[in-house]
């Protein structure tokens, strides 16, 4: 059975030509992705110094000359003006939410009641959605399909050998067939 193989293998060639195209491709490939890898570190960085400048450095400055607005020689005007920014950490939020409460601003809340239900509860979410509704609640009744759950049906159902499987159409589920080049480095 190996001399079957082998003589497949020798039946297969590729020219120089190819293999080094495909080489000096797999080279972009790699120069692209450290491209991509620098570029985005360098923007983390410039949004950390546009933040600094913004928000420490130039207000500071200006409140140490006692200066509320200038203008640059260029026309462009820099003046400070006051922002706020709040988040409710997930170690405070049952505290803050009482606060709110207890000072009459519960109405700033908004409460979301979601259930999950697994793939055998179908009926059970049914239920509970009739009963959301001849309660009178405003509910949101949201059905999907996970991402992955969604790739492997798919794939599953195209590659299959089966002739009465059920092929998904490709328009009705964004179905896109490709190939893609995969990379690892030392």
């Amino acid at each position: 059975m190996n001399s079957m193989y082998e003589e497949a293998a020798k039946a297969v060639t590729i020219s120089d030509n190819g293999v080094h195209r495909l080489a000096n491709q797999a080279q972009m490939l790699i120069m692209a992705q450290e491209a991509v890898a620098e570029c985005e570190e360098d923007l983390r960085i410039a949004k950390e110094m546009l933040r600094k400048l913004e928000q420490e450095e130039i207000p500071s400055t200006m409140q140490e000359l006692g200066v509320e607005n200038f203008t640059l020689t260029n026309g462009a005007k820099i003046s400070i003006n006051t922002f706020y920014d709040a988040k409710i950490s997930d170690e405070n939020r049952g505290e803050a939410l009482r606060w709110l409460h207890d000072h009459g601003f519960g109405s700033l809340i908004k409460t979301e009641v979601s259930c999950k239900f697994d793939r055998e509860s179908y009926d059970e979410a049914i239920a509970l959605t009739h009963l959301l509704k001849e309660k009178g609640f405003d509910y949101v009744d949201k059905e999907t399909v996970h991402p992955m759950t969604l790739k492997t049906f798919v794939k599953t159902q195209i590659e299959s050998t089966e002739e009465d499987v059920a092929r998904p159409p490709k328009e009705l589920f964004g179905i896109y067939i490709g190939k893609k080049a995969k990379v690892t480095l030392k």
